[in-house]
């Protein structure tokens, strides 16, 4: 199946093999992982407009950018991998040929050409350069996965805490955790295999990156179309905020408070979801 490029995953799975990957993978969405999300969104969020203000003639065009603050977005709250908004490209990792971002960036840029190449088995000279560099980014993005899971299972069987609620860490540890609760023989049958694992990586970073990219794109749209849904939002804001800066550490105390963003979020979804 075309979803299944890296791995079998949510989407793609039936009967026990669904109700065991739902049930592991859900465990990772919790309140800590939220906190994650809502701490790297608000620090992407600040770089982003301090872009964008910094422009002398103001901006024509948001998808771009909310594209990058969604990919630095899942970086962070599936992976903790940390990224400045606007920050160049880095150099590979040791034996990649391919930055984790650059990888990422690659494939979900081009997420329809990825879903169409998955299962190509042409020679890679005989394809074009914009498929080849996808081709690449995919291997390159199966490797790192690959590498952040064994590192992940490694520091849980030492029994070291993870370092965050991020997606990778909680699904792993909730694989593991089911694991330990059954005997050997039923343990294939409660925990996730890596690929399994792959996969539903891909397949939440698929799902969240578009989701997350286009809802941002429109809400601002309507937004600066409807200066008096402006004006509502920002009276909310000031109710919450007062003049003092929005900090990544106040999820739990005030995302609760945020009503009205939340309802154009609502409206978006429901005007422009495709």
């Amino acid at each position: 199946m075309v979803l299944d490029i890296f791995g079998p995953n949510v989407g793609t799975a039936e009967g026990n093999d669904w109700q065991r990957q739902r049930k592991t993978t859900t465990v990772a969405f919790n309140e800590s992982n939220n906190s994650l999300v809502w701490s790297e969104a608000v620090r992407q969020a600040k770089q982003m407009l301090r872009k964008w203000t910094a422009e002398p003639v103001g901006i024509t065009s948001t998808t771009q950018d909310t594209n990058l603050f969604a990919l630095h977005l899942l970086a962070g709250a599936g992976f903790e991998l940390s990224y400045d908004f606007d920050s160049a490209l880095e150099l590979p990792a040791e034996g990649h040929s391919m930055s984790y971002r650059g990888a990422s960036g690659t494939i979900m840029g081009n997420i329809f050409l990825t879903f169409a190449i998955s299962s190509l088995k042409l020679p890679a000279y005989v394809l074009p350069r914009k498929t080849r560099q996808v081709l690449e980014a995919m291997k390159e993005f199966r490797s790192y996965m690959a590498e952040v899971v064994a590192t992940e299972r490694t520091a849980y069987g030492r029994g070291e805490g993870a370092k965050s609620a991020n997606l990778m860490s909680s699904i792993i540890r909730a694989s593991e955790d089911a694991g330990k609760q059954v005997g050997k023989e039923e343990k294939a049958c409660s925990t996730l295999a890596d690929e399994e694992i792959w996969g539903n990586l891909f397949i939440y970073n698929v799902a969240g990156h578009e989701t997350t990219a286009m809802t941002l794109a429109y809400a601002i749209g309507i937004l600066a179309c409807n200066p008096t849904w402006q004006d509502w939002v920002k009276e909310e804001l000031d109710n919450v905020f007062g003049s003092g800066e929005i900090k990544e550490s106040q999820y739990q105390e005030t995302y609760p408070l945020l009503k009205r963003c939340l309802a154009i979020l609502y409206k978006t979804s429901r005007l422009y979801a495709h």
